[in-house]
């Protein structure tokens, strides 16, 4: 079967390998109204998730709790030798990886409040400096 042009999915941005702790909060004005429970997560609004991935188009995270799309997420991120990084983007994609449950979820940065390109080159300098993963960063 032929692919057509709105079959293919060309990236703008070259996305990077990494694995960096991160918590995940819920934006006060996100349109999918999402509400965590307090079971969900240490009970304090935020989930605990991994950054499994970054562009400068956006980062992949990996967490235990379903996020829909359109949700509007603050994610922040412990650097080990700078000050934390918080990143507001939208979930554009969300994918069951594993029956734990773990969930994979593609958080762009679009909207009114996208991280200032400053603060995006802090976490891709930050993860080109970091030890290569098996594999190779470029991803």
């Amino acid at each position: 079967m032929e692919k057509t042009a709105e079959q293919l999915v060309v990236r703008q941005y070259e996305r990077y390998t990494c694995a960096l702790p991160a918590v995940v909060g819920i934006t006060a004005d996100s349109p999918a109204r999402v509400a965590l429970s307090r079971t969900a997560g240490n009970g304090t609004g935020v989930l605990a998730a991994t950054v499994v991935d970054c562009s400068a188009g956006g980062i992949g995270l990996q967490c235990l709790v379903f996020l829909p799309r359109q949700t509007r997420v603050l994610v922040r991120i412990d650097l080990a030798d700078a000050a934390p990084l918080e990143l507001e983007g939208t979930v554009q994609r969300a994918a069951m990886i594993s029956r734990d449950p773990k969930y994979y979820l593609g958080v762009a940065f679009k909207g009114k409040n996208s991280p200032h390109p400053t603060t995006v080159e802090r976490l891709l300098n930050h993860i080109s400096a970091m030890k290569p993963l098996a594999g190779g960063t470029a991803a």
